[in-house]
């Protein structure tokens, strides 16, 4: 089952997507909140919406504010940045755990490219409220990239992958130290990453899952920057697989604390 999604920002602008609902008689679900990539739009994520709710679990596709040309949200990308967007993320978040479909303690926020950044980013700053992060080739280069373009000053304009942002994107982006925080993030991860990533390298990725103390990473192999074919089935395949190998070791701990 598909239903529209709509949430507000705290200046009171509207955030549209959908939600993916499994059909079945279960009154609350694990849950996925599923951010797109730079310039992009949830439309683009549609598939893995229904591969995931077929699965049985929820999920929610959104756009940022600005988050792209084609943004259901509106906006322009030149007011968009990892930190717009991370706070459009929170109140996405506080609207979702309000549905009586969703399994709150069974929450999960999930990435791609620069919405894996940001989902990283979120869940460092609302660790208690979620149960896991699936990221898939998370641009954790982004503050580096910013920085080395900006050595020379922060113009006011500027264009990347052929979409102008602006100088918001910039400040806000540059003084992020994502290594530095993961080291205290304590969550399981899943990481999902294409060897051949000419985008947002492997390296990356292999960094994070030693700096994470709760990490996985899983390599697609010969696969470039974002999935395709059966790579996008396997990258879902395997975070399906996750939800619910954390949500099991959930359960069994519950009920060793029951018992006890």
């Amino acid at each position: 089952m598909e239903k529209e999604f709509s949430c507000r920002r705290l200046d009171g602008k509207e955030i549209r997507g959908r939600i993916y609902i499994p059909d079945g008689r279960k009154r609350r679900y694990p849950t996925v909140i599923f951010c797109h990539g730079f310039g992009s739009n949830f439309r683009q994520l549609a598939d893995h919406g229904a591969g995931l709710a077929e699965s049985g679990i929820v999920c929610v596709l959104f756009d940022f504010y600005g988050g792209g040309p084609e943004s259901a949200s509106g906006g322009s990308m030149k007011e968009m940045s990892v930190k717009t967007e991370r706070d459009e993320l929170f109140s996405v978040m506080e609207r979702v755990k309000k549905f009586s479909f969703v399994d709150t303690k069974r929450l999960f926020l999930m990435g791609e490219s620069q919405g894996g950044f940001v989902a990283a980013y979120a869940a460092m700053d609302r660790e208690r409220e979620i149960a896991g992060l699936i990221l898939w080739y998370p641009a954790f280069q982004i503050p580096e990239v910013v920085a080395e373009f900006c050595r020379d000053g922060i113009p006011d304009e500027y264009e990347v992958m052929g979409h102008q942002i602006s100088s918001v994107y910039a400040i806000d982006a540059m003084p992020l130290k994502p290594y530095e925080r993961m080291a205290y993030f304590k969550k399981p991860v899943l990481m999902i990453h294409g060897d051949c990533d000419g985008i947002v390298p492997f390296a990356y990725s292999e960094r994070a899952v030693k700096t994470f103390p709760n990490a996985r990473l899983e390599p697609i192999c010969g696969s470039d920057h974002g999935f395709n074919g059966s790579d996008s089935i396997r990258a879902r395949e395997l975070s399906r697989d996750f939800v619910f190998s954390v949500g099991k070791k959930r359960s069994v701990f519950s009920f060793f604390m029951n018992f006890r």
